[in-house]
């Protein structure tokens, strides 16, 4: 059972992934960080599928294709472990590879929290 799940679907193990914080843009301050930056902290979670199926792509399109925040549980980040509303970004598929009749493509996903963490 993956660890990922979007909307509670699972999704396939990536190869790799990353979170770094995100902050407001457009405020300028002396020390270079403001109070009003940390309190609108938001994640920004980048995950990477080196070989992911097509039925697992039009899947997890099908998922965030909505137009609407979905819902973000990885157990790789304790920021993600009960769940969290992000948006979503996915890259455009690169097939690299295909096995029998099933295309294998690199895929990247783009995901920020809606809310911030305060």
């Amino acid at each position: 059972m993956s660890n990922l799940t979007i909307n509670s679907t699972d999704m396939p193990d990536p190869t790799e992934s990353k979170i770094a914080p995100t902050y407001p843009t457009g405020i300028e301050t002396l020390a270079g960080t403001s109070r009003r930056e940390v309190l609108g902290m938001k994640y920004k979670y980048d995950i990477h599928w080196n070989f992911m199926t097509s039925i697992d792509y039009n899947s997890l399109e099908a998922l965030i294709n909505t137009g609407s925040p979905v819902t973000l549980t990885y157990n790789k980040y304790s920021q993600s472990q009960s769940g969290v509303s992000v948006e979503a970004d996915i890259s455009e598929r690169t097939h690299v590879a295909m096995v029998g009749t099933d295309f294998y493509s690199d895929v990247s996903l783009t995901l920020t929290e809606v809310s911030s963490r305060v």
